[in-house]
């Protein structure tokens, strides 16, 4: 196994897929997840164009949104 020092998320996504590797004392890690903020009390989603065009969502358009647990369930 090859050492190596992962300091940032990005370090971590860039190690190949099926590469074995070892965090001897775990690591204090924090996600973030690109397209996700909260402004306001309200959760703002950057979504994908394939998606909006699944709900045909247009701009303005109101969609029911709840969860259930930790999902978000979205419908038109």
């Amino acid at each position: 196994m090859k050492r190596i020092r992962v300091r940032t998320a990005a370090e971590f996504e860039a190690i190949p897929e099926g590469e074995w590797f070892s965090v001897p004392d775990g690591t204090p890690v924090e996600h973030t997840f690109e397209g996700f903020r909260v402004e306001n009390g309200r959760l703002h989603i950057v979504v994908p164009q394939k998606i909006l065009s699944q709900f045909k969502a247009g701009k303005g358009r109101t969609l029911r949104a709840r969860f259930r647990g930790r999902d978000l369930i979205v419908e038109k």
